[in-house]
């Protein structure tokens, strides 16, 4: 406890707004997700299985990632309480597992973010094959059309 003496202010209550505001950068990159996510099944270009299997990939990683905003909220919640709760003089012994609980909060936030922006690239990389198998598509039949009014 002596370490971590001054850390927190024991003498007035504390609220980490900055830290758990820290928490809106995944939801913000959650929700982004889930809107392409959604926007995704609106593809042209896909054959019916194609279709129904993207329709359930996509919809079981929506379900995740509002699982994972959930989880950002209680988390937000769940640290500012914590804070909150250490300048008690009852809870100040144990000021280090309450530091140490906010720090493994920040950290799955923090990898949780990275693989929201992963996964929208990988999307992003999707949509963008699609379009240009859709664009071959066309100009593959259009050749064959030529082709056959020149016979």
């Amino acid at each position: 406890m002596s370490r971590l003496h001054g850390l927190i202010p024991l003498d007035k209550p504390v609220m980490p707004i900055a830290l758990m505001a820290t928490f809106a950068l995944p939801g913000t990159l959650s929700i982004s997700l889930i809107n392409s996510l959604n926007g995704i099944k609106k593809l042209k270009g896909l054959n019916r299985e194609e279709k129904r299997r993207i329709d359930s990939i996509a919809s079981r990683k929506v379900h995740r990632q509002i699982f994972l905003i959930v989880i950002y909220l209680l988390l937000s919640a769940g640290m500012g309480v914590a804070f909150f709760a250490a300048t008690l003089p009852a809870v100040a012994p144990y000021l280090e597992y309450v530091l140490a609980a906010v720090g493994a909060a920040l950290a799955f936030a923090v990898v949780c973010s990275v693989f929201a922006v992963i996964d929208s690239s990988e999307l992003a990389s999707f949509e963008a094959k699609i379009a240009n198998r859709s664009a071959e598509r066309k100009a593959k039949q259009a050749l064959l059309k030529r082709l056959a009014s020149k016979d």
